[in-house]
């Protein structure tokens, strides 16, 4: 979600939908990435993963300037920020992959999940820790290592 628009990987139609976060205006943004499956707002940027491309495309809120920031990733399923860097899924590689969010750095930091999908990242300077979410991320704290 950014600006009150919620950004929806429509994964059969390759797709990218934004809408109000009350489901209206509803708006394909793009539908040149294959096989979207996990996206995350970083700033004015929105990062997809493309499952059977095994990529990673930045591009603009309004779906214009698509970049590929990663190729060559085995199944990337899930994505997450912690506002410097990308945490990406690989499920048929089972491994978690961190880069900078130009691509760059590139490198896996785990192969201790077999098939991960979803990821969520955990900072205490995480901006998305405040307010009625603050006391969850109090309670689930830190990612820490995973296995």
């Amino acid at each position: 979600m950014h600006d009150g628009r919620v950004y929806v990987a429509n994964t059969d139609a390759n797709e990218i939908v934004s809408m109000t976060t009350a489901g209206e205006d509803p708006t394909v943004i793009t539908d040149r990435i294959n096989t979207p499956r996990d996206l995350d707002v970083v700033g004015d940027r929105l990062f997809v993963t493309g499952y059977l491309d095994g990529t990673v495309v930045a591009m603009h809120l309004d779906g214009s300037d698509p970049q590929n920031v990663a190729t060559g990733i085995v199944g990337p399923t899930g994505i997450a920020s912690d506002g410097e860097s990308l945490f990406v899924t690989a499920d048929q590689s089972d491994q978690i992959i961190t880069m900078h969010l130009d691509g760059s750095g590139n490198r896996v930091i785990s192969t201790a999940v077999d098939h991960p999908v979803g990821i969520a990242v955990y900072t205490p300077e995480n901006p998305a820790c405040t307010g009625s979410l603050a006391s969850l991320c109090g309670m689930f704290g830190s990612l820490g290592s995973v296995g």
